[in-house]
């Protein structure tokens, strides 16, 4: 059993992390801090993609579609990405309601969390609390910015303003449209793709691979080493929009480059966080220009959203750790629920006429 005083013997010493995640890759990132916490302590913290798989404990960061049942006798649920804490229905969407415990990252997720906590289906049966984003713990280790110099080095990064690209899917030639935007008015250019893009940028940026300033990172490079060596940040409406205020990026989203997911393709739209700077495909090196000429101007802004949108910098994993042994010993977190509000639901009557026009659509086919 874990080392701590009494612990309960209704919950083995496992925690299973369910994930798809198992090579590595974005799903991991947000649980490997949390495992190495739990590991620390005595506890056998396991992955598994069976999501059909009973558990004591059982931790999930999968979209509600990937998981068919949740099998566990104490269960937790986080984000899939933090993108989602910017989504207001995404507890709902989501069925938060199947879990025990929901984990949020900071004051804004919990706004908008109250903000629908009304709805059934929104509400864990214990409550959800703010612990932080265990992703971003190294950030605050010592060997962080050694880590980050290191890597700059290996790569030829110079000293001197730098982009970053990163999107969440490279698609519709915007590595290119990104390069012709800024070749020229940085000294260091970086390009990111997420571990699951194979994209070919050779093909695609022809003689621009030329360019000496161009530097193409590895697509499994830690993505929070990859934003502490850029100054400005450009995606469409990726994680790293949220990610880079911990670094002290200014994100950009391009609003008119379009996310190849599925069929038909989706732009960034509602779950862009509020501070993102948001251009167009023709604007893009006019505000770019723009904001290279007042980044300084931006920094304060970035520091303020960073306390609004994260708790327990640099300890968040040993944060959620404490709550799940809180739960072992307790039979619930000592830490204090975000309070639920309180709304009597009252039907719109528009959406009630909407609604009876489909279900007799339906009843007639």
């Amino acid at each position: 059993m874990p080392t701590g005083a009494n612990v309960s013997s209704e919950f083995s010493d496992e925690i299973v992390f369910f994930t798809t995640g198992d090579g590595g890759g974005i799903v991991r990132d947000v649980f490997d801090p949390i495992v190495a916490e739990a590991r620390s302590r005595g506890y056998n913290a396991t992955y598994s993609n069976d999501f059909n798989r009973n558990a004591k404990i059982g931790y999930y960061c999968e979209h509600n579609y990937v998981m068919p049942n949740v099998n566990s006798d104490l269960s937790i649920v986080t984000f899939h990405g933090i993108d989602d804490s910017i989504q207001r229905n995404y507890y709902m969407s989501e069925k938060w309601r199947q879990y025990d415990i929901g984990l949020l990252p900071g004051e804004a997720a919990a706004k908008r969390w109250q903000s629908v906590s009304w709805h059934p289906f929104s509400k864990p049966r214990m409550g959800v609390y703010r612990v932080g984003w265990p992703k971003s713990d190294h950030l605050y280790s010592n060997e962080f910015n050694a880590t980050v110099k290191a890597e700059a080095t290996e790569r030829g990064v110079r000293s001197g303003s730098t982009i970053l690209y990163a999107p969440t899917l490279e698609s519709d030639n915007k590595a290119l449209e990104f390069m012709n935007a800024v070749e020229g008015d940085f000294e260091n250019i970086l390009i990111k793709l997420g571990p699951y893009d194979d994209a070919d940028l050779t093909e695609l940026l022809g003689s621009h691979m030329n360019n000496d300033d161009l530097h193409i990172l590895d697509n499994s490079m830690d993505i929070m080493t990859t934003l502490a060596m850029a100054d400005i940040v450009v995606s469409d409406q990726s994680s790293v929009l949220v990610e880079a205020i911990l670094t002290e990026t200014i994100p950009v989203s391009v609003t008119d480059w379009p996310i190849q997911w599925g069929d038909s393709p989706s732009y960034p739209g509602k779950t862009l966080p509020e501070f993102a700077i948001q251009t167009t495909r023709n604007e893009l090196q006019t505000s770019l220009q723009q904001i290279k000429q007042k980044s300084e101007s931006y920094l304060s802004e970035l520091q303020e959203q960073k306390q609004k949108h994260f708790d327990n910098l640099g300890s968040a994993a040993p944060t959620v750790i404490d709550l799940i042994e809180d739960c072992i010993q307790f039979g619930s977190p000592t830490l204090e629920p975000v309070p639920r509000k309180v709304t009597r639901w009252r039907p719109h009557p528009e959406r009630m006429k909407t609604d009876l026009i489909s279900l007799i659509k339906k009843l007639e086919r």
